[in-house]
């Protein structure tokens, strides 16, 4: 067992030191903050030796090599230290390490950048990493978790019933018009979630380009919508989020156990704060036949592109990025389907859907000369998360209302609608949702 010692360093005589002799050797006693204390003389007599304020141990790893170790100012208490150090490295010449020891030792933000690189291997995609690492970190900081034996599933409960709470009203300072950035430093938020927001709510604005500006009147909304306090869905995204994390870390034995096992969702149907809609068999017509006749350009898609686009989702119930990501080389004309790559796919599974015969004869006119292998409907409406910007505009002059009231609220018929349209669709036809691919496109 290691046995615990001190260093000594050489200093100067003070002048008012006394030299007496202490178990047969000569000392110097000297006054050091109002305490006397007693150091030995060197050999020649011309320093003290003074010693270390902590305790010191030597000890040999598993390679054989010995370190010196700092312990405690209290002897007891180094001791203890000197014989736990000595029992795990005698564990680790012998092959009985558990990994979990030194993991934990790492902060989180070390495991999290491992876990985001795991991600990008499984095959997510870079946003939806971005976004899961994003909110790991926000709670980690927001519970005060700096090591993973910090992680305590009461202070995540308590934090997430924070972010559900209404507040207060933020107070808006005076003036009439405020920039993006100013109201996003306001509120917390980032400026990209000011203009969602902007563009959702069709929140009134000054100026163009760059210096466009919020009206005080958008601020007051976006100000009543900050104090609503987070959806069930916005903090089960981040409780799946943490769980899929510490799961990871008892997975690859950085923990010996789970201490988030006991979250669970909140039931995220009872508060929807932005509920869709599915479109009628009419509206969906004439939507259809408003952007076919349209001369407008969206983002690089044409009327005719649209139209092709708004059939496909609601025909296929893919979701805004795999439609984008489809090419001509994905689609069996002959056999009448349609290929999702698996890199696609929130069920991260290779989809083939089949396409309606009629859906297929304006495909086989509409993808006629198109390269093969580049895509139908690429471009910024997608990367860009305008899709509802963009199917409300073809609303419009469709003569289709985006929002109706509904019965618990407020229902929306945004890109993702179509999706819930073709949906429903299909319950009306017979078909058997529950056996349907839900996590398609």
């Amino acid at each position: 067992m290691p046995k615990p010692y001190k260093l000594f360093s050489t200093r100067p005589i003070p002048a008012d030191a006394e030299i007496i002799d202490h178990n047969g050797k000569p000392h110097v006693r000297m006054k050091e903050r109002g305490k006397s204390i007693l150091c030995r003389l060197t050999k020649d007599g011309a320093k003290c030796l003074r010693p270390s304020k902590c305790w010191y141990f030597d000890l040999r790893d598993q390679q054989g090599t010995v370190h010196r170790v700092k312990g405690f100012a209290d002897l007891k208490a180094t001791g203890q230290l000197a014989a736990e150090k000595a029992r795990k490295a005698e564990r680790l010449r012998s092959g009985y390490a558990d990994p979990a020891e030194e993991h934990v030792r790492r902060p989180l933000t070390d495991h999290l950048k491992d876990y985001g690189a795991h991600l990008e291997a499984k095959g997510v995609t870079s946003k939806h990493n971005q976004e899961t690492q994003s909110r790991i970190n926000t709670l980690m900081t927001g519970c005060g978790f700096v090591f993973p034996l910090d992680l305590d599933a009461g202070k995540v409960s308590a934090w997430l019933g924070g972010l559900r709470r209404q507040e207060r009203l933020v107070a808006i300072p005076p003036g009439d018009a405020f920039g993006s950035s100013i109201v996003a430093k306001l509120f917390g938020v980032t400026v990209d979630s000011v203009r969602r927001l902007v563009a959702r709510h069709r929140l009134p604005t000054v100026g163009n380009g760059p210096s466009r500006k919020l009206t005080r009147a958008a601020v007051e909304v976006i100000a009543e919508q900050q104090a609503k306090g987070s959806s069930p869905r916005t903090v089960n995204s981040y409780t799946v989020a943490i769980r899929g994390f510490t799961r990871w870390l008892v997975r690859l034995k950085r923990m010996g156990s789970d201490p988030l096992e006991s979250l669970s969702l909140l039931n995220a149907t009872v508060d929807v704060r932005h509920a869709r809609r599915e479109l009628t068999s009419d509206e969906l017509r004439r939507l259809l036949e408003a952007t076919r006749d349209s001369k407008t350009t969206f983002r690089g898609l044409t009327g005719e592109d649209r139209f092709m686009l708004y059939l496909m989702a609601s025909a296929t119930g893919f979701r805004s990025n795999a439609l984008a990501n489809l090419t001509p080389a994905d689609f069996d004309l002959d056999a009448q389907t349609v290929a999702l790559a698996a890199r696609f796919n929130k069920s991260r599974k290779t989809k083939v859907q089949p396409i309606p015969s009629d859906v297929t004869s304006s495909l086989r006119e509409f993808l006629n000369g198109k390269p093969a292998n580049a895509t139908i409907w690429g471009g910024t409406w997608a990367t860009g998360h305008v899709g509802a910007q963009m199917l409300r505009r073809d609303l419009e002059a469709a003569g289709i209302a985006y929002t109706i009231e509904g019965p618990d609220g407020p229902e929306y018929a945004d890109f993702h609608a179509l999706r819930h349209t073709y949906l429903t669709m299909l319950g009306r036809h017979g078909v058997d949702l529950s056996s349907t691919d839900a996590d398609s496109g």
